[in-house]
């Protein structure tokens, strides 16, 4: 039986080469790659004379000429770095099967880039915008791994999860030279001019160049190769001087927050995306307080106001978990959770119940006063453990954005001391009762409304639950200054919801 050598040559250069990638590739009869590659193994020593070809452009294509050769012999098939790394080898897998297909590890450009900075790679998220794109990160979807289709359409394909990824350390496999400048200068839209790191071309060639600086700065640049590495430190957060979440006194005289609730104008915006308005916060903290030491449940990010909100108000022993189905959604509320100086710690949930505790838990766990049966543990997964000790693993941030639906993700969570509802996705009393049934006896449940029956809907759906409902409808005017004097700027009314769970409910 002919088998297929998917074999890894490295970045590029002969010295990142190993010997069991170049004794493999002198031993196949059939070799397809790069023309760099091939000429790297017909100067080395040869065990018999070979065919030796260059890559179709096109995975389809390469696949069919894969299957060609394979009718005659062996084939090999040269890629760049290593074959775990943004290759070649899953299609392979995919079309002929891991029986028939054998991987020959290399070294990757992401290695080759962690040992120039010394820096380690374990637990860094990658991801490719070769061929894809980040304008529209809506249509965002988990990244192959594979090599663009000919076939496809230029910025078509998406790379997945990049806008939560892309908000710690992170490494970011460009695209073309000529499409470097352009997606720098998104990545800067997205990630703010001044986030740091370091932009890399030829690694391992003579020609190898590594340059470090702001986003904004390596935009500038001119395109000086080919196989450009982006390697994203991590965002710089100074602690701001006025926030609940710091210890008394922490950060005093750094980045002053604005006293009360954060004017509108404080919030990063991005279009499409909803922010609940200052006065709307105000009397939603004012619903739920107290919250010191809480865990809450958000459902709803939007651009993160109550997320920030929440989070100061439930303070360094509190804990909130904030539920939103759009990425862009959630880097947006990251990006504003890290500029108040409140720690975050971003997740995926698919199949609440049926995913490993790996894949479900979220280590953003923290003690909460006097909720029965739900301190200590991992507060958003729920344990068989009945001993009250802490499940899961350290505590890593006090605000988790859990990217899913509700009602769908809520399944499995532990309870909640609070819970605020700002989107429900049409599902409202599904997520209503979701909600509620996570809440604990004793709590609070608030949400907002902009049409008035779904604030009657809200209010029918408490009831029915065995909550005591309560309903405000509140019409903000904001004072803007005039000839002198001062006129006020009317605002849409805002219904507001809420339900106590009383202590004897279960």
């Amino acid at each position: 039986m002919n088998n297929i050598f998917c074999i890894g040559m490295g970045p590029g250069g002969a010295e990142q080469v190993t010997r069991a990638a170049m004794q493999t590739a002198a031993s196949v009869p059939f070799l397809l790659g790069d023309a760099r590659f091939l000429a790297l193994v017909a100067a080395g020593p040869s065990v018999a004379p070979q065919h030796l070809e260059e890559l179709p452009r096109g995975t389809e294509a390469t696949l069919r000429r894969v299957a060609e050769l394979l009718e005659k012999g062996p084939v090999g098939v040269l890629v760049s770095g290593d074959t775990g790394f943004y290759s070649l080898a899953s299609s392979l897998v995919r079309r002929f099967g891991p029986e028939k297909v054998r991987l020959v590890p290399g070294i990757s450009s992401m290695q080759l880039l962690a040992a120039r900075r010394g820096r380690s790679w374990v637990n860094v998220p990658t991801l490719s915008l070769h061929g894809r794109t980040l304008e529209n990160p809506e249509e965002l979807h988990p990244s192959t791994g594979e090599r663009p289709s000919a076939e496809a359409s230029p910025g078509t394909r998406t790379t997945g999860g990049a806008l939560a990824a892309l908000q710690s350390e992170a490494v970011v496999l460009l695209g073309g030279w000529e499409r470097v400048p352009t997606q720098l200068r998104e990545l800067a839209d997205r990630l703010g001019p001044e986030r740091k790191g370091a932009l890399a071309w030829d690694l391992g060639l003579p020609e190898e160049s590594i340059t470090e600086g702001t986003l904004s700065e390596l935009a500038t640049m001119e395109p000086r190769g080919r196989l450009p590495l982006l390697w994203l430190d991590p965002p710089e957060v100074e602690p701001p001087r006025r926030d609940f979440l710091l210890e008394d006194g922490a950060g005093a005289g750094e980045n002053p927050l604005p006293t009360g609730v954060l004017p509108d104008s404080w919030f990063s915006r991005d279009e499409g995306i909803p922010l609940t308005k200052a006065p709307v916060r105000a009397a939603l903290l004012g619903l739920l307080h107290p919250l010191r030491g809480c865990r809450v449940l958000e459902i709803g990010t939007g651009t993160g106001g109550m997320t920030v909100e929440l989070a100061r108000a439930a303070g360094p022993e509190g804990t909130v978990l904030s539920v939103e189905p759009k990425q862009e959604a959630l880097a947006l509320a990251a990006r504003n959770c890290l500029r108040a100086g409140i720690a975050v710690e971003m997740r995926a949930r698919h199949g609440a119940t049926t995913s490993s505790p790996k894949e479900d838990t979220v280590s953003a766990t923290a003690p909460v006063a006097g909720s029965a049966g739900c301190a200590t543990q991992d507060p958003f997964r729920r344990d068989t453990a009945d001993d009250g000790e802490c499940a899961g693993r350290t505590p890593r941030g006090r605000v988790c954005l859990l990217r899913g639906s509700a009602p769908e993700t809520l399944a499995g969570l532990r309870c909640a001391d609070a819970v605020f509802v700002g989107g429900h996705g049409g599902a409202l009393p599904e997520v209503l009762a979701a909600c509620w049934k996570l809440l604990r006896p004793g709590g609070r449940l608030a949400a907002t409304f902009i049409l008035v029956d779904r604030a009657m809907t809200a209010l029918r759906t408490l009831e029915d639950l065995g909550g005591s409902p309560g309903f405000w409808q509140l019409t903000a005017g904001y004072g803007k200054p005039l000839a002198g004097s001062w006129m006020l700027s009317g605002q849409n009314p805002v219904f507001l919801v809420w339900g106590d769970k009383e202590a004897k409910q279960a």
